[in-house]
């Protein structure tokens, strides 16, 4: 063979190892890319849900957080100053006619706290408008720790209670706010009144465990005697001073005296008995020694003592 056909053929042979290692690795290049592209396609069809999921919830919020921009209108005032007055009246200064309130008007007052937030005070109803005065009062029910404190309730200090509190005053608040408060107060009221009702009850219970303990100190003394009372045994019975303990006591003890003396005197009637019927017998015996006639039998010694 030809040089020229060796050197040829052994190019060609290279070149058919090189197609083959070439062939395989790109057959293996093919089959990872077809797995990473089923893998992120599962992938990506599970996201699908999710992310639709969360679009919804997305376009929720965003309806919600109109509806309560819209909710929170008209605003009349952000810097405005609010005192007590009577329990549950207050007043509003810088909130005057030409902010178009009117009388019957119903108000959200809103206050700051201590520490910059702000507290909801509660839905008010207008009662008069001046030029730069309003004045309304409390649509909640007042409990009674409001009504003596009702200074500390708008947020009035007692350090000065003449100073206004800083106030917002809206006509609307969203729908379930004031419904959630006016359930929550009114819950509150129900539970004052029922904590009433219990002190209430306690006090008259307490009244009652007085009178009784009175009742067991008089039945005390009754048993046991009242020695507050030593200094007057000249006007009131022994037994009222020193108890009926103790004057059973000294009654049994009388009755054991007398019941002993009784049994000495028995016991003397029947010695002296004995000596009668001994005294009886020594006359009997003397009259038989008498002549005839002169003896005279005396009567029959009756049972003494016995």
């Amino acid at each position: 063979m030809h040089t020229l056909g060796k050197v040829l053929a052994w190019f060609t042979f290279l070149l058919a190892l090189g197609a083959v290692y070439l062939s395989a690795q790109v057959l293996a290049k093919r089959n990872a890319a077809t797995a990473d592209l089923e893998t992120n396609r599962a992938a990506y069809e599970a996201s699908i849900a999710p992310l639709e999921e969360a679009q919804v919830a997305l376009r929720r919020a965003e309806d919600a957080r109109t509806q309560a921009l819209h909710g929170w209108t008209p605003l009349y005032g952000s810097n405005l100053g609010v005192s007590a007055g009577a329990p549950g009246a207050i007043g509003i200064s810088g909130l005057g006619q030409v902010s178009g309130l009117q009388a019957g008007k119903r108000i959200h007052v809103f206050t700051a706290t201590a520490d910059g937030k702000s507290a909801y005070l509660g839905p008010f109803t207008v009662t008069e408008v001046f030029q730069d005065q309003t004045n309304a009062t409390a649509d909640f029910p007042l409990r009674a720790s409001d009504t003596a404190n009702w200074k500390s309730v708008v947020g009035q200090t007692p350090d000065r209670p003449n100073d206004p509190v800083p106030g917002r005053v809206y006509g609307s608040v969203p729908s379930e706010g004031p419904e959630t408060v006016l359930h929550l107060q009114q819950l509150m009221v129900r539970k004052h009144q029922l904590l009433e009702a219990e002190q209430e009850l306690l006090a008259v219970r307490q009244k009652e465990v007085n009178i009784a303990n009175e009742h067991l100190n008089y039945r005390n003394n009754e048993l046991h005697g009242d020695q507050t009372l030593q200094n007057d045994r000249d006007g009131l019975p022994q037994f009222v001073i020193d108890g009926l303990v103790k004057a059973i006591e000294d009654a049994d003890e009388s009755r054991n005296r007398i019941q002993t003396e009784v049994d000495e005197l028995r016991h003397q009637i029947k010695a002296s008995y004995d000596e009668i019927v001994e005294l009886k017998a020594a006359n009997d015996a003397l009259a038989v020694t008498l002549p005839a006639g002169e003896a005279t039998a005396g009567p029959a010694p009756s049972s003494v003592g016995e």
